[in-house]
């Protein structure tokens, strides 16, 4: 229950100071205050500063006498004045706090932070402006004021957005591509269409100069961050050796290689740009291996964007008919209706439906293709041996089992989701992380089946195993190679699943997540999610309202309650904080 500062409205008075050091020591010395106030008077501002509880309180495992503690998480700092001894007067939990939050008493000599005078902060009564404020009983977040220099969208947060150059530019974009996009999911509307202009790290910068903590992260590539420097200079210094060969070039060996070694099931390995590239020529290989053209899907995931697999991804799921004779429903005009005759679709998590159809049709049944996490669906989880049925299944009747690892590869684990959940399909796709951000993808497996292509088996591409992808890729996968990075993300990813869901019980709203902490699903609902049918029924409006005041505010997750949110290694606590405030904020305005 930590204080609440709107910079704002501070004056820079210092009252809070002298009100602070004599309600605990009786004398108005701002510099004994456990409440701080910084002027910058070419910036035309003030800033508050005081301990706000924050997730992890560093100063904790700082302090080398025990001396700090606290009765829980987000709860007030507790500085034992018979432990403390200020060490030696260079303490090291002043350093260790992230938000400069921290001070050292000379005359006291031990550490100060933040009480909340238990219970009853007397800085909030007299700040006159209303700079300070205090909510008791409800579960806090992290407060992004606190830093808010580094946001320049922190100062229109109470704002609607404004964005004239972005409409402007869109307007131009719109008279000669349609919608004002390469890609029908970057249209957000005439008026709400953004433009970019850079991308740094976490955060990415609109053409009208207002940044954003970046959940979206291109839709999940980004696993280092944007223009992560070790993976860009890899790039740099490969460009001087050329592009495109028709040749094999050394990066691609070395990249394959490492495929081999890290994801349990590739024992051979294609380049290809895109996932759906990738997608699309491990469902040609699995059709050549059975002599077999059907092919079976699940409901509301995605596996790229050709005629094949565009059946029931974003329909709604009432479209879906009875889950004992799901129909097929494309999702765009222009498949070829002979199209519709070799897809079939089943719910996820559904093992009666999989064995059913099984009986009936595994003759002509090819491939079954499956995100094991369902990445265009609230990365909703498979059920305990649903990934194991599947692949027992295949294994009776002969089908190819493809795991379609774009969004899950190289950021669930070091290995995928194979890794994670220890089942081995026969072939897996991979994008995205892979490259982070440069387009590069891959298709492999088992040898006998991979041994195909190129054996009357086609593939090919000018641009498959471009110097530039393959080059990024065997950056990233040196640094991800260990795990350790993949363990950073999913820790900081736990501590906003933490968060949020302190913040949305706190509010009263339901809250179910649902994924891995480096890609989950936030769903307004208390009901278990198996599938897109059940996900269907989740409170859609009002986690889009929630998340439109949260991308005013200079956090951006996807509106779409479909995509999940996405962590990168540039994410830092203080953003994790950051952005904890910016929703309780939203969620504030919402509801009121």
């Amino acid at each position: 229950m930590p204080l609440k500062f709107k910079n704002k409205l501070c004056t820079g008075c210092h009252l809070c100071e002298l009100v602070c050091s004599a309600s605990h020591f009786g004398e108005f010395a701002p510099t004994r205050a456990r409440i701080r106030v910084s002027n910058h008077p070419l910036e035309g501002k003030s800033e508050v500063v005081a301990c706000f509880s924050c997730l992890d309180a560093p100063c904790i495992a700082a302090c080398p006498q025990d001396a700090i503690s606290r009765a829980g998480s987000r709860q007030p700092l507790f500085i034992d004045p018979q432990k403390c001894d200020g060490c030696n007067g260079d303490p090291a939990c002043v350093p260790a706090c992230p938000y400069g939050a921290m001070y050292f008493d000379t005359v006291s000599q031990y550490a100060l932070a933040c009480d909340l005078c238990g219970g009853d902060p007397q800085c909030v009564k007299y700040c006159y402006p209303g700079a300070v404020s205090f909510s008791n009983g409800k579960p806090p977040a992290a407060e992004a004021d606190l830093t808010a220099t580094i946001s320049p969208v922190e100062e229109k947060k109470t704002m609607a957005m404004n964005n004239p150059k972005s409409k402007t530019m869109w307007r131009r974009a719109a008279k000669v591509m349609p919608l004002g996009v390469s890609s029908n999911f970057r249209y957000w509307g005439d008026e709400e269409t953004l433009v970019v202009e850079r991308a740094s790290g976490a955060y990415i910068w609109d053409v009208d100069g207002h940044r954003y903590i970046d959940y979206r992260l291109g839709f999940g590539p980004m696993i280092l961050g944007h223009a992560y420097q070790a993976v860009d200079d890899r790039v740099r210094q490969a460009l001087g050796e050329g592009v495109v060969y028709a040749l094999t070039n050394q990066h691609e060996i070395k990249v394959a290689e490492k495929l081999a070694a890290m994801c349990p099931c590739v024992e051979m390995v294609r380049f290809a740009n895109s996932g759906t590239e990738a997608t699309m020529h491990a469902l040609r290989v699995a059709r050549a291996y059975t002599n077999r053209d059907k092919v079976i899907k699940f409901e509301g995931q995605y596996h790229g964007m050709y005629d094949y697999m565009l059946f029931s991804t974003y329909a709604p799921p009432s479209t879906f008919g009875s889950r004992y004779s799901p129909i097929p429903i494309a999702a765009s005009s222009g498949i070829p209706k002979s199209i519709h005759e070799l897809v079939i679709t089943l719910p996820f998590n559904d093992f009666e439906a999989l064995e059913r159809m099984l009986r009936h049709t595994w003759f002509d049944v090819a491939a079954i293709i499956v995100e094991p996490i369902m990445g265009n669906c609230a990365s909703i989880e498979p059920l305990p041996g649903w990934l194991e049925f599947i692949r027992s299944k295949c294994t009776e009747y002969g089908i190819v089992m493809i795991m379609d690892e774009v969004k899950t590869g190289f950021r669930v684990a070091r290995g995928g989701a194979q890794e994670l959940y220890g089942v081995e399909p026969d072939l897996a796709t991979y994008a995205k992380s892979m490259g982070n951000g440069y387009p590069i993808a891959a298709f492999g497996g088992k040898r006998a089946i991979m041994n195909l292509v190129g054996r009357g088996v086609a593939h090919g591409g000018t641009y498959a195993s471009n110097v530039v992808g393959v080059a990024a890729a065997e950056a990233v996968l040196d640094i991800l190679e260990d795990g350790k990075v993949l363990d950073t993300i999913a820790q900081r990813g736990r501590l906003l699943q933490e968060g949020l869901t302190s913040i949305f019980k706190g509010a009263g709203i339901p809250l179910l997540l649902t994924g891995h902490p480096a890609m989950f699903g936030v769903n307004i609902t208390e009901e278990p999610l198996t599938d897109s049918r059940a996900w269907a029924k989740t409170d859609h409006a009002l986690y889009e309202r929630i998340m439109a005041a949260c991308v005013k505010r200079g956090v951006m997750p996807d509106i779409d309650p479909r995509e999940p949110w996405f962590l990168s290694y540039s994410h830092s606590e203080a953003d994790i904080n950051q952005t904890l405030n910016v929703v309780e904020d939203a969620i504030r305005e919402v509801k009121s």
